[in-house]
């Protein structure tokens, strides 16, 4: 089998979300994971995520909205070759109380390459470049039986979030009305209101003329470090991340994949309905409980996908309370 030019993989195997994510068993004859052996342990995935631009991702949890130039997925794929795959962006690096690894990349390429040396941003999200993802799961990680049983039975479809290690100073301006990127300098100096900074969610890209703009990470021909994949059930790129294929040692023990931010996460601050006038009614998200339950203050409650356990920091009070995600609302 002929290798794309733009690929990297572990070894001499050939190797990357959607409002619904696809799951089929692949063949043992499949070209792309005919070497890969699943067994009791571990299990394969493949899926589509980070579509360049004119995809526009968001917005996410922080209210932003941001995309990549198809020259800057080609300059950076390599780079989340062997990156760690978690849970929910739960790392200890992110502000969560432990780290939640699930896998990690085994092979990365990029798809809808066009023919030129320097990729061009497409006429439509159909054409657009974007990065076909293998990773590997490993069975024995806490909370992957659950995920998985959820996301096979369709009780809760599960989807896949980049992880990019960048800052302000690496983004340019997207303008979807021509598919122009402007530097953030170029951008500001014909429209000055186009970027406000929110007291709780920090920079925010604002709309011209009713249309929405977004951020460009690496702006035309540059490049980003991806540090991972998120597994989540509520994507920011909801419109373009998808899983593919999977590949499992047994039919009723399949594993999922896909692309987005989690609904909750370490920080968030929230509110709820006070039970008396001592109930300070808001607090901090100190970790998200995706599964198991835990007994506090002579209660036991039980955590799921579909409505976690938030351990929460009381406002103003040095006590922690555990709610069902369900009981509270963001604040803000």
């Amino acid at each position: 089998m002929t290798q794309s030019p733009l690929f990297a993989a572990a070894s001499a195997m050939t190797f990357l979300c959607t409002e619904e994510s696809e799951v089929s068993l692949l063949g043992a004859n499949d070209p792309v994971f005919g070497d890969l052996k699943p067994d009791d342990y571990k299990a394969y995935i493949r899926f589509r995520i980070a579509t360049s631009f004119p995809a526009v991702i968001g917005p996410e949890m922080h209210g932003r909205y941001f995309g990549f130039h198809p020259q800057v997925l080609v300059n950076s794929y390599r780079s989340l070759l062997h990156q760690q795959t978690n849970l929910g962006h739960m790392l200890k690096v992110y502000g969560a109380y432990r780290d939640r690894i699930m896998g990690g990349v085994v092979g990365v390429a990029v798809a809808n390459l066009q023919r030129s040396q320097q990729q061009t941003i497409a006429a439509s999200v159909d054409a657009a470049q974007y990065l076909d993802v293998v990773a590997v799961i490993y069975k024995a990680a806490e909370g992957v039986k659950d995920l998985l049983g959820n996301h096979t039975s369709s009780r809760q479809k599960q989807s896949v979030s980049i992880e990019v290690g960048t800052t302000m100073a690496d983004m340019s301006i997207y303008d979807p009305r021509d598919r122009s990127i402007r530097t953030m300098e170029e951008a500001m100096a014909l429209y000055p209101k186009l970027m406000s900074v929110h007291k709780e969610r920090g920079l925010q890209i604002g709309k011209v003329d009713g249309v929405q703009f977004a951020l460009a990470a690496g702006g035309c021909n540059g490049s980003v470090p991806f540090r991972g994949v998120g597994y989540t059930p509520s994507p920011a790129e909801v419109a373009t991340a998808k899983i593919i294929d999977l590949k499992a040692s047994c039919a009723d023990d399949l594993c999922f994949a896909a692309m987005a931010l989690p609904e909750w996460e370490p920080g968030t601050p929230v509110t709820w309905k006070a039970v008396d006038s001592r109930d300070a009614a808001h607090g901090t998200v100190a970790e998200v409980i995706l599964h198991g339950s835990i007994t506090r203050h002579g209660m036991t409650k039980t955590a799921t996908t579909a409505d976690p356990l938030l351990d929460i920091k009381v406002r103003g009070k040095a006590l922690r309370v555990l709610r069902h995600a369900g009981s509270v609302r963001k604040a803000g």
